[in-house]
């Protein structure tokens, strides 16, 4: 079984944190917070712990966080979340701007250390963001295998950069790339770690919208083929729609949806079902549509009243 880390934190003037690992053997899942209404690495290379893929119960929770909080100064960001995710659940994060979401994945990576409740994750894990993030100065193949050392690195390294069609880019300068292919770079980074799970902040928000569709296919069958627990933060409601296993949106903070997509594969934008759905997140988000603008204000406000 994977390697868990737990945070537990509480705060009186300042947050103290007490972390341990341990390995988890032969443990029970919990229920699952699907369904229902509601609402730690210092470095680059410390991101980019473990190598070698381990058998992963897919009932098992990797993911868990409890009355996990984050304030600035008098400026609540994070309020009290609750939230699980098994292995290999592909879940997206909707908000509006300032709701919490890239602070949430800040949370869950370790990079912020001032977050008070419980947090446990897998050790190993990775992040793309929507940035690239190569180094300038380095060669492709030089930035996959980056912390890592060996020739049989390097190899498993161009088999990687093989899944995301890069054959040929090794030698390259990262300035050489497009936008797709410096993303695709990164995503060949995290993957060559075999993390357990997968943190993408926006990964294609920069993209124009035919690479996005490309990039779409090659996560989603990359993910079928590595099967880590995945933490997708988007704006984009049709991107969530079609990559995701599960939908949480997020509103001053706090949860006020969490439910699984229940779409057949593969997803399509005239189905009726995806539309239906992506009206429904609308609502949820604020969005109001032309036509439509009594309807969805009263129902977001509903469900915000209900939410505190």
């Amino acid at each position: 079984m994977m390697n868990l880390t737990k945070t537990k934190t509480k705060t009186k003037t300042k947050p103290k944190t007490k972390t341990k690992t341990k390995t988890k053997t032969d443990r029970a899942a919990r229920p699952s917070t699907s369904d229902r209404e509601v609402e730690q690495p210092t470095d680059l290379l410390d991101m980019f712990d473990g190598l070698w893929s381990t058998p992963v119960d897919e009932r098992q929770v990797v993911v868990r966080l409890e009355g996990v909080r984050r304030n600035f100064g008098d400026h609540v960001v994070l309020d009290g979340i609750d939230l699980e995710v098994r292995a290999g659940e592909f879940v997206s994060i909707l908000g509006r701007s300032g709701t919490g979401k890239s602070t949430l994945l800040r949370a869950l990576d370790g990079f912020d250390r001032d977050v008070a409740g419980y947090i446990e994750v897998p050790e190993r894990r990775a992040v793309v963001f929507q940035d690239a993030r190569l180094l300038p100065w380095a060669r492709v193949l030089d930035n996959v295998v980056l912390g890592l050392k060996g020739k049989q690195e390097r190899a498993r390294a161009r088999d990687v950069l093989g899944e995301v069609h890069l054959t040929g880019h090794e030698d390259a300068w990262p300035v050489t790339l497009s936008g797709g292919e410096a993303q695709r770079a990164a995503l060949a980074r995290a993957l060559i770690r075999e993390p357990h799970l997968l943190l993408l902040d926006e990964p294609f928000g920069a993209l124009d919208a035919l690479t996005r569709i490309t990039m779409h296919r090659l996560l989603r069958a990359l993910c079928d083929r590595h099967n880590p627990a995945v933490l997708l933060v988007t704006h984009d409601v049709n991107e969530a729609i079609t990559l995701s296993d599960r939908i949480v949106v997020l509103d001053h903070g706090k949860v006020i949806y969490d439910k699984p997509v229940a779409l057949p594969e593969p997803r399509e934008l005239h189905h009726e079902g995806f539309a239906s759905l992506r009206e429904q997140l609308h609502e949820r988000l604020g969005v109001v549509l032309p036509g439509r603008e009594e309807s969805a204000t009263d129902g977001f406000e509903e469900q915000h009243a209900r939410t505190g």
